[in-house]
């Protein structure tokens, strides 16, 4: 009652006088820079109870005050949920029933946005797979259009991971792994150039030896060489992902992705040495045979429809150590396949509902 009557005799008075106007309008814009300089949730403001003759320290004490009493709220909910687990029977009739009802109580403590929020996750990874898909049967307009057919690579490239970027939570690289979206990486990266861990990947003071490694007979460096993707999940370890147009034999690339690790194993910086990698060869124009026939240590998955190949050891030109690479060859329809069983069962609770 007292914000209430607080609030309008500041309307009434500020109406009739102009210069207590300009002072709530400053206040006013005080605040806005306030909310966007702490990225404060307006609506948590409006609840809070801050008023335009807030000092900057009130409007941020009562706005803290407030989201401490709600965390704690939903914290104290949280927890009765959790223990009233321990009254649920598994073997009882009505075990589902009861589940469902404190799965029900607890989407309550998820705010509207996040829920929102995640719809949207939801409905991005929907379309990004419908794109996939129109991708593989050449439907883009830019594929059928004589400027855009150049570099058919380069579409399948960015729609899993955009090129020239290191961002790979906004990538789709989840179709791969879900956990590759949480690691460091970057994509079509030159490998002189490539930070890891805010330090250039390579080392930057080189030996007689390792300057003749770097730079080859022809003049080639290898640090200009660009991986498609290569992701960091932890010390030591390292994921090479390449990608190819549909219609590239994938057989040809074979070495492609090995060349790349043992580049990296011999130059890698003393204080961050690789010694463990996973490649991924993608492309959609496999052959099994033509790959056994290259290599005999790739093995073919019949039900996975993939080629592996478990352990290469690596050239130790530069005698760093011991270092072995992981490859899989995969083909993006069989991607897609995979990506779409894992999102169907969320598709068709949440998207379905949704439209109904």
């Amino acid at each position: 009652m007292i914000d209430d009557i607080e609030n309008s005799a500041i309307t009434s008075i500020t109406s009739k006088y102009p210069v207590l106007k300009r002072a709530k309008e400053d206040a006013q814009n005080n605040l806005e820079i306030l909310i966007e300089m702490f990225s404060l949730d307006k609506d948590v403001v409006q609840a809070s109870g801050v008023n335009f003759n807030d000092s900057e320290i009130n409007t941020l004490k009562k706005v803290y005050e407030y989201k401490a009493l709600k965390k704690a709220e939903g914290d104290a909910k949280l927890k009765r949920i959790i223990d009233s687990l321990d009254e649920l029977n598994p073997t009882e009739h009505n075990f589902q029933k009861k589940l469902n009802h404190r799965v029900k109580e607890l989407h309550k403590l998820v705010k509207p946005s996040v829920r929102a929020e995640l719809l949207n996750y939801l409905s991005r990874r929907t379309l990004v797979l419908e794109l996939l898909q129109k991708a593989l049967n050449q439907q883009l307009n830019c594929q059928n259009t004589s400027k855009k057919k150049r570099n058919p690579e380069a579409i399948f490239h960015n729609i899993l991971f955009a090129q020239h970027t290191t961002n790979a939570l906004d990538s789709n690289l989840w179709m791969i792994d879900e956990e590759y979206i949480h690691f460091e990486g970057i994509s079509e990266g030159e490998l002189d150039k490539v930070i890891f861990r805010g330090e250039p990947l390579f080392k930057t003071n080189l030996n007689a030896e390792e300057k003749e490694y770097k730079i080859r007979m022809d003049g080639t460096d290898v640090g200009n060489k660009r991986p498609d993707v290569l992701l960091f999940p932890e010390e030591g370890k390292c994921i090479i992902l390449e990608f190819k147009a549909p219609k590239v034999k994938v057989d040809k690339h074979l070495d492609q992705i090995t060349q790349y690790a043992t580049i990296i194993h011999a130059l890698s910086s003393d204080k961050y040495p690789f010694h463990s990698f996973y490649g991924y060869l993608i492309g959609e124009n496999k052959d099994i045979y033509s790959i056994i026939d290259k290599d005999g240590d790739f093995r073919y998955s019949k039900a996975l429809g993939y080629v592996f190949r478990n352990h290469k050891r690596l050239a130790d030109p530069l005698h760093r150590g011991e270092a072995s690479l992981y490859m899989e060859i995969i083909r993006y329809s069989d991607l897609l396949r995979r990506a779409q069983l894992r999102n169907k069962i969320y598709t068709d609770k949440i998207l379905n509902k949704t439209n109904q």
